[in-house]
């Protein structure tokens, strides 16, 4: 249940942990991304998702593909 200065989203959130596609790191609160020791599992519910860190290289392929299409 969320509180008031919550919205159902950041409810959502505190309740399940993303886990980078590319890296495996867990996103632990609004901020903060870390790798968990092999064979542990985060305590609550895990979807995917990208860190910052892999986002920001991902974008910077994605351009450099994009670029390559075009010249």
């Amino acid at each position: 249940m969320h509180t008031a200065t919550q919205s159902p989203i950041e409810a959502a959130r505190d309740k399940v942990h993303a886990v980078c596609m590319y890296c495996h790191a867990a996103r632990l609160n609004k901020t903060t991304w870390r790798v968990l020791p092999e064979g542990t599992m985060p305590s609550r519910q895990v979807s995917h998702g990208v860190c910052p860190n892999c986002y920001d290289q991902a974008i910077k392929q994605l351009i450099f593909e994009m670029k390559s299409l075009t010249a």
